[in-house]
């Protein structure tokens, strides 16, 4: 038999075998609050069904009416149970009574002396009070553990992603631990390029005979659309029997895919959308909690930092190149100065010296000074290679020079250019 009395705000199921006990102490805990919605029970019952079927707060247990089977329902409501709290009524009145109880899984317990059933209703509040805080404290350590787990995973993937700046090997180092530490079956990062309105795949990374996902896909075409139209930085969930309109939209995709389940995550830069990363799963359907898509979008922020650096090294090495190249060309031009200067030095102390020139000699001179090749020379001058070659061997003997760059010099030291 089990009735009920009342609806309250706490669920208190009281067991045991004499029912007019039950009813009694039912009816003085409704008296003394209001808050509890109390269920009594006959331990000749199939106690498990009704566990199962309704969330108690607390229960109260007639440990003396069983027949010395009160210790196994002890220890079977606590397994089944353990977060509910065990209030034991018993006529043992015993410190080594008491511990055995505590140590079956009873929370609490009440002899039963005088007007015992006066006090239930404050033990139950106190039990259920002290269930509550437990479960307070419970939830806040599961949230400090997981919250250290993600910062431990965060850790770890920063490490991947700026271990370089070079964009290939941030984004495969990036999609090899996305695979692993989320058993992705595809993984990929499109990057948004400039004076290109799409977003194209730039890398995929993926389990062997999966068929590779396409760019112009609707899974990633419509799903750049609703990017650009709403702005929205938040990861994107679809299970394969979601209903809302992309999923509509792509379920077909999905299935051709044999996709159970994906999800997409935005990533920006000051501002500016650079891309998104993608991971599915065909083997199962992944639910993603609201902490696993918080660590992926500060994965996504981390990956926007990269590769911002990776980009700003590339221009700075560049620049680094160009200074280096003009360093390079200052000492060559120092040292044509430094040639030409003691040329001049040369000339000046043997103008007496003066060498006369024909114009065709002025015209080679002029063109050897500008850089042309022979053949250039030659073309100008409406002559043959050949011809101009013996005309330059005679300037070098005239002017008792060894090399081209030395006329080069010469020209510009006295101003034939």
């Amino acid at each position: 038999m089990a009735a009920q009395i009342n609806n309250r705000e706490r669920n208190v199921l009281i067991i045991g075998n004499n029912n007019e006990l039950l009813k009694l102490l039912a009816v003085n805990v409704n008296k003394q609050s209001s808050l509890y919605d109390v269920t009594i029970i006959l331990t000749s019952h199939f106690i498990a069904d009704y566990l199962k079927s309704k969330n108690f707060d607390v229960i109260v247990y007639d440990y003396d009416t069983d027949n010395n089977n009160g210790d196994n329902l002890i220890t079977q409501f606590h397994r089944q149970r353990p977060s509910i709290p065990i209030i034991v009524i018993t006529d043992i009145d015993s410190p080594e009574h008491a511990l055995k109880l505590l140590n079956l899984g009873a929370s609490d317990f009440i002899t039963k002396h005088a007007e015992f059933y006066r006090f239930l209703p404050r033990i139950i509040t106190t039990n259920i009070q002290r269930s509550l805080l437990i479960e307070s404290l419970q939830e806040s350590l599961n949230r400090i553990e997981q919250t250290s787990k993600d910062e431990s995973i965060l850790n770890k993937f920063i490490v991947q992603i700026h271990s370089s700046l070079v964009y290939d090997e941030i984004l495969d180092n990036l999609s090899r631990l996305l695979q692993e530490e989320f058993i992705a079956s595809r993984v990929m990062i499109c990057l948004k390029q400039e004076n290109r309105s799409n977003i194209p795949i730039s890398y995929k990374f993926q389990k062997q005979k999966l068929k590779s996902i396409r760019e112009q896909s609707l899974i990633i075409t419509r799903y750049l659309d609703m990017l650009l139209a709403s702005q929205d930085n938040d990861p994107l969930v679809v299970l394969f029997d979601d209903s809302f309109d992309y999923a509509n939209e792509i379920k077909l995709e999905m299935k051709y895919y044999d996709i159970n389940s994906l999800v997409m995550v935005p990533f920006n830069y000051r501002g500016k959308l650079m891309g998104f990363l993608y991971l599915d799963h065909v083997d199962m359907v992944k639910y993603w909690n609201q902490s696993e898509l918080f660590l992926l979008k500060r994965i996504a922020n981390q990956l926007a930092i990269a590769l911002s650096q990776a980009k700003l090294y590339q221009i700075v090495e560049a620049h680094s190149k160009t200074v280096d190249k003009l360093s390079a060309l200052c000492n060559e031009l120092t040292s044509v100065v430094s040639s030409t200067k003691s040329l001049t030095q040369q000339n000046d102390s043997l103008k007496e010296n003066y060498v006369h020139f024909s114009k065709k000699e002025i015209e080679i001179l002029r063109g050897v000074a500008k850089g042309y090749s022979n053949k250039q020379i030659s073309e100008s001058m409406n002559t043959t290679i050949g011809t101009c070659e013996v005309r330059i061997s005679k300037l070098k003997r005239k002017l008792n020079l060894e090399t081209r760059a030395a006329l080069v010099k010469y020209a510009f030291e006295n101003h034939l250019l």
